[in-house]
């Protein structure tokens, strides 16, 4: 019934002159916001917070996706059971998927199934914003042509973004670069900044984790003697804490790093509410416990 009301009402155009562009992440959101002239509205359908491996489209989504001109996901199934619904509406909207703009060589392959965490990569994540950009452009020239210098900007400060994540990063001996976190979502930062990644739970937080992967997990970071573990902010901490237990229930000593943002931004008007802000906040904070 849902499928159906999306598909009978859809018109394809706005009523204004404005372009409405429905982003499914605050990650997507944010990045299109800052590069796309005021002639587009740029609204994001899951809400500071919201684990994206969960959402499920409500009925209070269905204004928001009908009005949509342009609606841009992350796609390898981030987004979960929202996928059926975008593959409907592609036959009568633009449906733009982040992940779709780069080639599969360069995705990340786990347990026979693409990571979608593709934001971690900060170069990756600024090619498939420019592929975006470049599909947007087909639809709406106008628009990219006013938004030419705001992009320029953006794109530059994405390339600074990623310098400064690898030299931060850097600072960290080799021996303590080992980042332990809730679920496995931080792969792509740990290919491109040259860090061991390890995640409690799979890529999904729909997985679970049992007494194996907590004693596993534990024996790594007693014989690396590993000096924190990450809490991820859309994530229950029981995770993290009974990992902490476990390690320390063995004479192992470790503590919690901090809160790391992974799946979702903060909320708006806060510095961890910008793409830029969020990645600022996790290699400080993953710096500052490993170092």
């Amino acid at each position: 019934m849902f499928f159906a009301l999306l598909l009978m009402n859809c018109s394809g155009k706005s009523t204004n002159d404005k372009i409405r562009i429905v982003a499914t992440t605050g990650m997507i959101g944010d990045v299109l916001a800052s590069c796309l002239d005021t002639q587009a509205i740029v609204q994001v359908l899951m809400k500071p917070g919201v684990d994206p491996h969960l959402y499920k489209a409500t009925a209070g989504d269905v204004s928001l996706l009908l009005n949509a001109d342009i609606i841009v996901h992350n796609g390898l199934h981030l987004e979960g059971k929202m996928g059926e619904v975008l593959k409907k509406l592609s036959s009568k909207k633009v449906v733009i998927a982040m992940s779709d703009q780069l080639p599969k060589h360069q995705l990340r392959m786990i347990d026979g199934a693409h990571d979608p965490h593709l934001w971690f990569d900060v170069a990756l994540w600024t090619t498939s914003l420019q592929g975006v950009l470049k599909q947007i452009q087909r639809h709406h020239q106008t628009l990219i042509e006013r938004s030419g210098a705001r992009i320029s900007n953006y794109v530059q400060k994405l390339h600074a973004l990623d310098r400064h994540v690898d030299s931060t990063i850097a600072m960290i001996p080799k021996k303590r670069r080992i980042l332990i976190t809730a679920h496995d979502a931080f792969g792509y930062f740990g290919r491109a900044y040259d860090i061991q990644v390890i995640g409690l739970q799979g890529m999904s937080t729909l997985s679970d984790f049992g007494i194996n992967d907590l004693m596993r997990i534990g024996d790594l970071i007693i014989q690396n003697n590993v000096r924190s573990i990450f809490v991820e902010m859309s994530i229950a901490p029981r995770s993290m804490q009974a990992l902490l237990h476990n390690v320390r229930s063995r004479g192992g000593a470790v503590n919690i790093g901090g809160n790391l943002y992974a799946d979702a931004l903060d909320s708006p008007n806060t510095k961890a509410g910008t793409y830029i802000g969020m990645f600022e906040h996790n290699v400080s904070t993953i710096q500052k416990a490993l170092q």
